[in-house]
């Protein structure tokens, strides 16, 4: 039986289809972990020149109710999905948008799903094809054999890729950057999205990982959470984000992290998890009430960040500590920018300028960023003689005179410079203990 949709095919392809393959695929991804599925398989077979004739994209998710069937493929855009109005980078299958997706790079698409209603397993077809996406049709209602639900999803009529273009080193890198972080706090649920049977690496992608659980508390109010923190390898954003998931891991709401602007290549995410986020909005502006559920005004969310904040500057300062000030200091020992010291100029004879620069690196990384040779050694060499003079806290003076410092950062400043000046070696921030 064939039904039409509620907008026409042209305003269909306006909408911000993907033109990309991957973005499709990625799309289409999404849809069967939105159906609540732990697996994802993309098979397809190739011949002797490297193409093929058709794609397959299964899950084991909850398959496509019959009943929903108007709602999910007859509504496009539908306002009660665009009413949902919040900050949030999770919009996959939202608006409807995704199963279109596949006109990409295939003519027509074929939905095999199997849903469970009244302990019956019953399943169906669904057929759209590229040109005419404002109509799709349904056939072959049956009781199924299969005591499983899920979605099989069949695309033939390819155009424009290859069995490369689903096996190739740039196509597994785009899906673990797109899902790495989701499958990663998925991992003991052990989901997992194959490729011809071989599950996708995304471990590769990760510098550092720690997963706890905590309560946050403010007056009669309490709720518990479990913080994921990942720092990657290399950027995998454009920003980087707190992500806020409800009870069912699915995002929410997201909100920058102070550190944006940092001067270091600390690419970290944070996912925080929660019944107290199944629902919870981010409204825009100073808007300050909900009709329902909570939103960024709530007591409880303000001491949460608060808490959230104290965790990643910890995280941030220890990694630069320990990665990017000692690549600082190694690269100012090999150009030669130290002060000499009887002739030589190395950093390890001048333990206390070479602690000194590692922390205030620390403090603010943006305080030697963009220093050309010339400007580095002067700066060096002034402060090699104030703290010789025993002057160590007018090097606060040279510092504001390089890079405005925020009050918070100018009383760290004073106190460092003041320990050295007494012979004091600054100690290193200990870790947040988030969960006492």
């Amino acid at each position: 039986m064939k039904h039409k949709t509620n907008i026409s095919d042209t305003s269909i392809d306006s909408a911000g289809i993907p033109t990309d393959y991957r973005q499709a695929v990625a799309e289409l991804i999404w849809n069967g972990f939105d159906a609540k599925a732990t697996e994802v398989h993309i098979r397809f077979e190739t011949n002797a020149i490297d193409s093929i004739s058709q794609l397959v994209i299964s899950d084991n998710g909850e398959g496509i109710d019959y009943e929903s069937l108007q709602e999910t493929f007859g509504a496009f855009l539908d306002s009660r999905k665009r009413q949902v109005r919040q900050r949030s980078s999770y919009t996959r299958g939202r608006k409807g948008k995704g199963r279109f997706a596949f006109s990409a790079f295939a003519h027509s698409a074929q939905w095999h799903t199997v849903y469970k209603r009244e302990g019956k397993y019953l399943g169906y077809d669904i057929f759209i094809k590229s040109n005419n996406k404002d109509e799709y049709e349904e056939d072959n209602r049956h009781l199924s054999r299969k005591r499983a639900t899920g979605t099989d999803l069949v695309l033939t009529e390819l155009y424009g890729v290859s069995a490369y273009s689903f096996s190739g080193a740039e196509f597994l890198d785009f899906l673990a950057k797109e899902f790495g972080w989701f499958l990663l706090l998925n991992r003991k649920h052990r989901f997992s999205i194959r490729i011809n049977g071989i599950p996708l690496s995304y471990d590769y992608l990760i510098a550092d990982s720690d997963s706890r659980d905590f309560r946050v508390q403010y007056r009669e109010q309490e709720a518990g959470f479990t913080l994921h923190y990942v720092r990657w390898k290399e950027n995998i954003g454009d920003k980087y984000y707190y992500y806020f998931l409800n009870e069912d891991r699915k995002e929410c709401a997201k909100q920058l992290s102070s550190h944006n602007n940092n001067a270091v290549a600390f690419h970290h995410s944070l996912f925080i998890e929660s019944p107290y986020f199944d629902n919870f909005q981010l409204h825009e502006g100073d808007q300050n009430t909900t009709l329902f559920g909570k939103n960024q005004h709530d007591p409880l969310f303000k001491k949460l960040m608060k808490e959230l904040s104290t965790y990643l500057e910890t995280r941030h300062k220890n990694f630069i500590r320990e990665t990017s000030a000692a690549s600082l200091l190694s690269r100012f020992e090999q150009e030669g920018l130290f002060p000499p010291v009887d002739g030589r100029r190395q950093a390890a004879e001048q333990p206390a300028l070479a602690g000194l620069v590692k922390e205030l690196y620390c403090l603010q990384p943006r305080i030697f960023k963009g220093l050309k040779p010339e400007q580095a050694r002067m700066m060096l060499g002034m402060m090699d003689v104030l703290l010789r003079s025993g002057m160590a806290p007018r090097i606060a003076e040279l510092v504001s005179g390089i890079l405005p410092l925020e009050p918070e950062e100018q009383q760290a400043l004073r106190e460092l410079l003041e320990g050295n000046n007494t012979g004091t070696r600054a100690t290193v921030v200990p870790m947040l203990d988030i969960d006492r």
